[in-house]
């Protein structure tokens, strides 16, 4: 695959991604599809290009590690963007997010054309037995929190952040303020609100369903990087098939964001504890993340207690 190490790849596939993602957001579709194409607009497009950009081309990652990294900043680009926007007089309006979203991709994959970037590249993956167990868990947890996702309607805690959301968008300035969590939950749902001009049960859901799916795979991964690859499959299959995760995957709450969010700053301070020439790239992203998860909710802080520990003993690798 040649032609996917010259630099001009990522931009085109992000110009196709953009296009795709705005002709299913600006014509009359099913929700569903929409609830897809403004999560690949909002989360996917501009994580995996800032991923991309801060990790370089270099094959210290693998494909799963990569996207996982790329959901938890895609999260947290969302939520400071869109915290952004709420700032701004008056409410927000379609055109005006869409505009913003699109505008942020374009200046991440700039950064390509305009040799600030790195390279589209295809990490190392094992195509062993390993792969086909791996795909087998991701299978199992993708049907337990994608299957029916709209079918329960928004009740109890899960109204009050939708109620919020449409606050936000009508240009309430204290919505965010007078609620007791992070601001984290209703952004994205207001997001979703705004990309595809109802927020329904589905819309509602799917970013939280995907942030859940990506925890298994995180802990997937940061299990086999300490214990090898046996030990990383049961911890997926045990927080796959949690209920406690497993129901708030499928509900407009903040707890299956700051799961991620938490798993994935511990595989990134990990990573650079494993690689002290990748220190800088991982703590930018081990900085994000956790600060994502606050804006959750102050659960995040929980990321700091394994993240101590590792910079320990990353202290202790560089002789101090």
């Amino acid at each position: 695959m040649a032609w996917m190490q010259r630099r001009w790849a990522l931009p085109a596939a992000t110009v196709i991604g953009l296009v795709v993602c705005n002709m299913i957001l600006w014509l009359p579709l099913p929700t569903e599809l929409q609830s897809w194409a403004a999560v690949g607009l909002a989360i996917l497009l501009p994580g995996l290009l800032l991923v991309n950009w801060l990790m370089g081309p270099h094959g210290d990652s693998t494909v799963g590690e990569r996207f996982v990294f790329g959901v938890g900043t895609g999260v947290g680009l969302l939520v400071v963007l869109m915290l952004a926007l709420s700032y701004l007089p008056g409410g927000l309006r379609f055109g005006m997010v869409v505009a913003s979203f699109n505008a942020l991709v374009l200046l991440l994959a700039g950064n390509v054309l305009a040799g600030h970037g790195t390279l589209l590249t295809i990490p190392r993956l094992s195509r062993d037995g390993q792969l086909v167990a791996l795909l087998a868990l991701l299978i199992g947890a993708a049907f337990l929190r994608f299957t029916n996702l709209g079918y329960s309607e928004l009740h109890g805690d899960e109204a009050l952040v939708a109620l919020r959301a449409n606050d936000v968008i009508q240009g309430w300035e204290r919505a965010l303020f007078i609620h007791k969590k992070g601001p984290g939950e209703i952004l994205i749902g207001t997001a979703m609100f705004v990309l595809t001009g109802e927020l329904t049960e589905f819309a509602a859901h799917l970013p939280f369903a995907l942030a859940s799916w990506c925890g298994v795979l995180a802990t997937y991964w940061l299990g086999r990087r300490w214990f090898g690859p046996m030990a990383g499959w049961w911890a997926g299959a045990m927080v796959a098939t949690d209920g406690y995760l497993m129901a708030f995957g499928r509900m407009l709450q903040y707890q299956s964001i700051v799961f991620l969010l938490v798993v994935v700053t511990v595989l990134a301070v990990e990573h650079a504890r494993q690689r002290g020439a990748a220190v800088m790239r991982y703590g930018l992203l081990a900085g994000l993340l956790p600060a994502t998860a606050l804006l959750a909710h102050y659960e995040g802080v929980m990321a700091f207690v394994p993240v101590v520990v590792l910079l320990g003993a990353l202290w202790q690798q560089a002789g101090g």
